[in-house]
């Protein structure tokens, strides 16, 4: 066997080299556009105006530097609110900004003015067909995002000329040939398409628009342009034995020693004695992974203290990009990290903790306090990544969409026994935002969280949910839709065992639901204590809910729901059930999961969940309280709580 020594730097503290600053374009425009999404009003506005849509642009009017030239799709702020909504059409006139500038608001228009105007009717039938009811369709190019080899491109049939229509899109690249994608049959007015696009060269830049018919016209948007992403073969790291302590080289950097066999295979196991500044300094700065970053890694990380990283050109330090994963970025792997403390890590985009890419990231025992993301995720951020989350604390943190736990498409999330406390949406999901495929959420605790729009402590948007034994207290909502707890945007929930609750304001709606004619949004609900019963949840558009057996709306009893300082979402807060609940004995056996994840180390991963939050056991009698749940006898005789607690005299 061959080997040789190497000396390995972890940017933990400041030492991460700034990025070159690149171009922008900028330019004074004004356009007729469909609106995308409904307005909001931003807490922390990036740009004068402080409510925002996103629009797709019908008609461009003046752009005399031709900064709209291959541009789609586009964000506009503006002063005044104009209460717009999805399918609304606006004359928009302002100052472009493209996505390379280097200010916090680029990649979108500041608004000196925006009007309402009547959606187009299709034009006038000018060209002598016999049926003067069917006129030309108006089709609208939205936008495009992009991988290494695929695209899913955008667009809006605002009006189908009288007819059913087919939509279709064409793209090419420069000087090649023009490819169409299938039609996309029977669309009427207000449609809204996309289709995905596989087989792309990576690093490429496509033309693209749409194009619609109907029995008798045709009309095409305006073309757009995208690139796909460049072609990423990271690098496969090495088995390594560490040599020695880490060694502080200056006050940016430290570095440790390895024995590196660059021809032995196997999984590689590195454990760190610490990931911070040894003086309590800064900590690191970077685009990505400012304190560790993996790639194709099953690195394991125990009892580290990863604080004070910085990733992003918004941290102040020069650096461009978003930035994500200021703590911990991995990439391709599947990491485990044990026993950490993320505490102050800040990223400009996703992961103020940890960002993970088409990974499989497990968290056990961990702390994660005062971490920050701006757009998505503070602590943990999962872009087509699946991660298993045990016993671990989320306080304190925040972003735009999911102040702790961001799940993105494609992806699956499990928490199980974690402990969710004074997070912050300043969008939706003040603890947890999902928008993978599925999300299980176990014996959790979730208390004094916020969200500026909808979920207080969690909202989903795709996907299905199980949430079980969780206890849920005094988490707000302010968005129109509201749901303190909980909302559900056109995708589906499982509740079983839990507790919703929040006595300091009994007048808002726990649970919201709001979904479309294209996705309902789903509830059920079974052996569950829910403030407001079935008629205090609040339903917009196509939604459906099953209200189970069982389900109780009594005051739970906490012992001490906003604990001895009287404010909710602190470490005192106790949810503990008192002596006399309606909850105690109340919960249906078969509905608590099996042992995944395996809290009692027994290696039985085929049992009912054995343990609570508390880790005491998860089935116990009360001899004082009748039993009103249901036991799955003869292995669980002894019926369950609801709650992340089991109660104990």
């Amino acid at each position: 066997m061959s080997a040789m020594s190497a000396y390995v730097v972890i940017l933990a503290l400041l030492g991460a080299a700034p990025g070159e600053t690149t171009g922008w374009g900028t330019g004074e425009v004004a356009f007729t556009a469909y609106v995308d999404t409904d307005e909001h009003r931003e807490i922390y506005p990036v740009c004068a105006g402080q409510y925002t849509v996103e629009v797709s642009i019908i008609k461009v009017s003046d752009d005399p530097c031709d900064v709209l030239s291959d541009v789609t799709s586009v964000e506009i702020c503006y002063q005044q609110s104009q209460n717009l909504v999805h399918g609304a059409v606006v004359d928009v006139t302002g100052t472009y900004y493209d996505g390379a500038c280097p200010i916090p608001f680029c990649g979108r228009v500041e608004a000196s003015s925006v009007y309402k105007t009547n959606p187009p009717d299709g034009g006038e039938d000018d060209d002598g067909e016999d049926n003067p009811d069917i006129v030309s369709p108006e089709v609208v190019t939205g936008s495009a995002e992009a991988t290494e080899t695929t695209v899913t491109l955008r667009a809006v049939l605002v009006d189908d000329g009288g007819s059913p229509c087919r939509v279709r899109f064409v793209y090419w690249k420069y000087d090649g040939p023009h490819w169409q994608t299938e039609w996309i049959e029977g669309q009427s007015s207000r449609a809204v398409l996309s289709q995905t696009i596989a087989g792309l060269i990576p690093n490429t830049v496509y033309f693209y628009y749409a194009e619609a018919e109907n029995l008798e016209h045709s009309d095409s948007g305006r073309m757009g342009s995208f690139m796909t992403l460049p072609e990423t073969v990271p690098p496969i790291p090495q088995p390594a034995i560490w040599l020695a302590e880490p060694d502080q080289i200056d006050t940016s950097s430290i570095g440790m020693m390895a024995e590196v066999a660059r021809d032995v295979s196997g999984p590689e196991e590195y454990v760190f004695d610490f990931v911070s500044s040894p003086t309590g300094g800064a900590g690191g700065n970077s685009q990505n992974g400012a304190g560790i970053q993996l790639v194709r890694s099953d690195i394991i990380i125990a009892q580290c203290t990863i604080q004070q990283n910085r990733s992003g050109r918004l941290s102040g330090d020069g650096l461009v990009g978003w930035g994500q994963g200021a703590g911990v970025s991995c990439f391709y792997g599947e990491p485990v990290l044990l026993a950490c403390t993320f505490q102050f890590n800040w990223a400009g985009g996703w992961g103020g903790a940890l960002h993970s890419l088409k990974s499989n990231p497990v968290l056990r025992d961990c702390i994660f306090q005062t971490n920050h993301a701006g757009m998505q995720g503070g602590v943990l951020c999962l872009d087509d990544s699946s991660s298993v989350v045990v016993d671990c604390l989320f306080q304190g943190n925040r972003s735009w969409d999911g102040g702790a736990v961001f799940g993105g498409q494609d992806g699956n999330c499990r928490l199980t026994n974690c402990r969710f406390l004074g997070n912050a949406g300043f969008g939706s999901g003040g603890a947890v935002y999902s928008a993978g495929r599925s999300l299980q959420i176990i014996n959790s605790l979730f208390s004094g969280n916020l969200s500026f729009l909808d979920g207080g402590a969690v909202a989903l948007t795709q996907g299905a949910a199980v949430l079980t034994n969780c206890s849920f207290n005094r988490n707000v909502s302010q968005g129109a839709l509201g749901g303190g707890a909980l909302a559900v945007f056109g995708a589906t929930a499982e509740l079983a065992n839990c507790i919703f609750w929040d006595q300091a304001a009994p007048e808002q709606a726990l649970i919201a639901l709001q979904g479309a004619d294209e996705q309902e949004a789903g509830l059920s609900v079974s052996y569950s204590n829910v403030m407001g019963g079935a008629d205090g949840i609040t339903k917009k558009g196509r939604t459906s809910v099953t209200w189970g057996a069982k389900n109780l709306d009594r005051d739970p009893s906490f012992r001490s729901a906003a604990g001895v300082d009287g404010i909710a979402g602190t470490a005192d807060d106790d949810l503990r059930l008192r002596a006399g609940s309606a909850c105690i004995d109340a919960g249906n056996n078969t509905a608590v999961p099996t042992d995944a994840d395996d809290l009692d180390l027994d290696e039985d991963r085929a049992e009912r969940i054995p343990l609570d939050l508390d880790g005491r056991s998860r089935f116990a009698d009360d001899p004082d309280t009748p039993d009103t749940g249901t036991p799955d006898s003869p292995a669980y005789r002894l019926i369950v709580d609801l709650g992340a607690y089991e109660f104990v005299r």
